[in-house]
């Protein structure tokens, strides 16, 4: 999914894109990218402040019988 994002540091509105579910089997580089840290990273296309974006998030691995939620406050 999409979201709309205001730029904490220039304040440009820019579309930046978050997962919510991933499936470890079926979605392999969105695992990756949340054991590297880099899931849900945006970058102001105007100044490149970047950050993570925080937001719900529901995980499953099958192969390690494994669901996490992580719901942030």
């Amino acid at each position: 999914m999409y979201t709309q994002i205001t730029c904490p540091n220039c304040g440009t509105p820019y579309t930046a894109e978050v997962h919510q579910i991933i499936d470890a089997q079926r979605t392999p580089h969105l695992k990756q990218q949340l054991l590297q840290g880099q899931l849900n990273m945006a970058v102001c296309p105007q100044c490149g402040a970047g950050g993570q974006i925080t937001t719900l998030l529901a995980y499953h691995d099958l192969e390690h019988e494994l669901f996490m939620i992580y719901l942030p406050q």
